[in-house]
C-alpha cells in the first residue's frame, strides 16, 4: 500500500505503460505542438510524471533545445529519466511551488504530469 501512495517500485512503469498510453497521449503531445517553432534555448517541465511529454519534446524539437524535467517524486523521475532518448533532457527532483521566478522568466515551461 505504501508503494502505491508514493509511486515507487513498479508503480511508475505501470502508470507509464497503462494509464499514460491510453488516456494521456493528447496531453503529452500538446507541449511539443505548442513549442514546435522553438529553435534553441531551454524548457523547464514541471510535474514530469511518466515523462511522455518530455519524450515528445526531445523527439520533435531541435538539438539546440535542452529540457530540464522536474518532479516531486524521485522514483517517478527516475523512471521518466530512464526512458529519455537523449542526454539533452535531464531530470531533477524539485517542487514547482518554489519556481516563483517563472512569473517573470522568458524560459518556456510546461506542467504535464504525463
Amino acid at each position: 500500500m505504501d508503494a502505491d501512495r508514493v509511486f515507487r517500485g513498479s508503480i511508475p512503469a505501470l502508470y507509464d505503460r497503462h494509464s499514460g498510453s491510453s488516456i494521456l497521449v493528447p496531453y503529452a503531445d500538446d507541449p511539443a505542438l505548442r513549442l514546435a517553432d522553438m529553435e534553441r534555448g531551454r524548457i523547464l517541465e514541471t510535474a514530469v510524471g511518466a515523462g511522455m511529454a518530455t519524450r515528445n519534446l526531445v523527439s520533435s524539437l531541435p538539438e539546440k533545445v535542452s529540457i530540464v524535467a522536474t518532479d516531486l517524486n524521485q522514483p517517478v523521475l527516475d523512471h521518466a529519466s530512464s526512458q529519455l532518448p537523449s542526454t539533452r533532457a535531464s531530470g531533477r527532483k524539485a517542487d514547482a511551488q518554489h519556481y516563483r521566478f517563472l512569473m517573470w522568466s522568458s524560459t518556456p515551461w510546461c506542467a504535464s504530469s504525463v
